[in-house]
């Protein structure tokens, strides 16, 4: 009778994400590079290159700041088997920031700082949502400070390594089917706030081959974030002593542990330049999402329907294929565009209402206005999901259990840097 409850509740942590990059990744860490489907690894000639490729600051002279922030609007709807009902989810704006420093030490050495949000977790479903068993509220974010050195071997190419300090929140709610347990007690409500750190690092290299070519690599390792917090557990009152002993038996207020590993992210890129106004680049970039196999869910104090437990996810490895375009139309005016491809790595088996991911094709416009201190970086994405059908493994107890999620998502960026 317990074992939809145990389910549910175990495998429900830290599963999901914005549903921007494959995953749960935001890889949208600067309005210019947003704007050109953060094809950027090849050129990295701005301070966002602090993320995209820390090589390629030794591009700029000088001290230069760059900060920001990018608003999401995303959306998913459930709609059930027969096509009759669907059933939107009812998000919140999230405003992930980014905010970069790069100082010029002599010819050869530079400096870089970072601070942003790589990871991150939203969703929310309506009262009504089958699912709200499995989520009904989820939020998780990692906050990256990232200290980068670069040198300048020559003319020609660049290398740098930096250091990633993680430090992660993840807050899950969601509703009890206490019905199952004694029929006609209303749902309970369950309510996870846990936080970590941990700590990777990341290398990179950048060769200007020539005037108009050029080659970017970037690795960002993995990171495993160990959480640990606080569960609260709201059950209703029946007017039974003898219900409510055994309700509060099963649902103690309690601390809770568990663990999730950033993945290890390659992205390698070539830029070319035809001409003094325009330049285009074309990045692939791995995700190493194979590495969340499975989520162990720690209680200190378990019970019957609170089982410590490993929850398994099999996730595989993601894929996205980028191209970007730049355009200089005056001296102080930068058009731009781009477009994305993005593999999934949520198998069938373990697709959950956190996270219902599917493949995706992106689009971006924007526009950079700057003279020789200022600039103003403007950028648009949307996202578009292809439709994913629910064929998940019972075993597992994932609700809903039949269906299909469709998802699309509206970003704006918006950067400003400053040059002294």
């Amino acid at each position: 009778m317990k074992r939809l409850v145990v389910a549910t509740i175990a495998m429900a942590v830290l599963a999901g994400g914005h549903l921007l990059a494959a995953g749960f990744a935001i890889n949208e860490q600067g309005a210019r590079s947003m704007a050109q489907a953060m094809a950027f690894v090849a050129r990295a000639d701005d301070p966002s290159a602090v993320f995209y490729n820390p090589a390629g600051i030794t591009q700029l002279e000088g001290t230069r700041f760059y900060f920001g922030a990018t608003a999401i609007a995303q959306q998913s709807t459930w709609n059930d088997a027969s096509g009759a009902l669907a059933i939107d989810s009812d998000d919140r704006w999230e405003i992930p920031p980014h905010m970069y420093m790069t100082y010029q030490l002599n010819d050869d050495w530079y400096f870089g700082f970072g601070f942003f949000v790589p990871y991150g977790l939203s969703k929310k479903w309506a009262d009504d949502f089958p699912g709200k068993y499995s989520s009904r509220n989820v939020r998780l974010q990692a906050f990256y400070i990232n200290p980068n050195i670069a040198y300048k071997i020559n003319d020609v190419v660049s290398v740098a390594v930096g250091l990633d300090i993680a430090y992660s929140t993840a807050k899950l709610e969601r509703d009890l089917y206490l019905a199952q347990i004694i029929p006609g007690v209303p749902d309970g409500y369950f309510s996870a706030d846990v936080s970590g750190t941990g700590f990777g690092a990341n290398a990179a290299l950048l060769a200007r081959i020539n005037e108009q070519v050029s080659f970017g690599f970037n690795y960002r390792s993995q990171i495993k974030v160990d959480f640990d917090g606080d569960l609260t557990n709201t059950i209703p009152t029946t007017g039974n002593p003898t219900y409510d002993a055994i309700l509060t038996g099963l649902f103690p207020n309690q601390e809770v542990e568990t663990a999730i590993t950033m993945p290890d992210v390659i992205q390698t890129g070539f830029a070319f330049k035809p001409s003094s106004a325009y330049s285009t680049e074309i990045d692939f970039q791995w995700t190493n999402w194979s590495v969340y196999d499975e989520l162990p869910f720690i209680f200190s104090q378990p019970t019957q329907a609170l089982v410590s437990r490993e929850i398994p996810k099999l996730w595989k490895d993601g894929y996205t294929l980028r191209w970007g375009n730049e355009y200089q139309y005056s001296e102080s005016l930068d058009l731009r565009a781009g477009a994305y491809y993005d593999w999934n790595p949520v198998p069938d088996e373990t697709l959950d209402p956190m996270l219902p991911d599917s493949n995706r094709f992106s689009f971006q416009l924007g526009f950079g206005w700057h003279n020789e201190k200022i600039t103003l970086d403007v950028a648009y994405m949307y996202i578009y999901f292809m439709k994913r059908d629910i064929h998940n493994e019972p075993l597992y107890g994932i609700i809903p259990s039949s269906g299909s999620y469709e998802s699309s998502a509206h970003l704006f960026g918006l950067s400003l840097g400053y040059r002294f």
